[in-house]
């Protein structure tokens, strides 16, 4: 299962990355930078629903019943598989491009801050919260996916929020440096003609 779903993972990140020049290119940096949160959102709803209502659709003979855990088990892969594939292919280029317009200083800290700090704070949180939901509860997994589905859904919307926060900030900055660019430019093609 892990052989298939790292060969699916590696696949769909590619299809993403031969992708995102275009999504770069034809639509914005905020459609770009949205699209990781959206996706999860979307595919975390599906699991999580497919999930909470397993025995429901079973019962009312909606789904087949051999076989569907499995089938819980690929939503979820696929949901992984298309949360990572939009984190590296649009996330980090995304990210990486906010760094642009900032002078050399703020690009070294806010590097600094967001590739060293955040991403190992960020990782190390995620564990440290779900071993002390199972030392709180005393439970299993399964019996904590109501809490982790409800801490998913608001990463989700603060994530959304942030990325309407950034490309405020962003565009604003884009636009003086451009601004600043046409003046530098006006200003050496007058100094060129004289």
């Amino acid at each position: 299962f892990m052989s298939q779903f790292s060969i699916l993972t590696g696949i769909a990140t590619i299809l993403t990355i031969l992708c995102t020049k275009k999504i770069f290119i034809y639509a914005s940096w905020f459609k770009a930078a949205i699209l990781t949160p959206v996706v999860l959102g979307i595919t975390g709803f599906i699991f999580y629903f497919f999930l909470f209502y397993k025995n429901y659709l079973m019962s009312q003979g909606m789904v087949v019943t051999a076989g569907f855990s499995m089938a819980i088990v690929w939503i979820g892969a696929f949901q992984n598989i298309l949360s990572k594939s939009t984190k590296y292919a649009l996330f980090d280029t995304s990210k990486e491009i906010t760094y642009i317009p900032l002078d050399r200083e703020l690009k070294m800290k806010g590097k600094a801050a967001v590739d060293v700090v955040g991403e190992r704070l960020g990782k190390a949180s995620g564990a440290y919260i779900q071993q002390a939901l199972l030392i709180v509860t005393g439970g299993s997994l399964l019996s904590l996916t109501p809490i982790l589905a409800l801490l998913a859904a608001s990463i989700v919307l603060v994530w959304v929020t942030a990325v309407f926060k950034l490309n405020k900030k962003y565009s604003a900055l884009v636009q003086v440096k451009e601004e600043e660019n046409n003046k530098e430019f006006g200003y050496s093609c007058a100094k060129t003609n004289a």
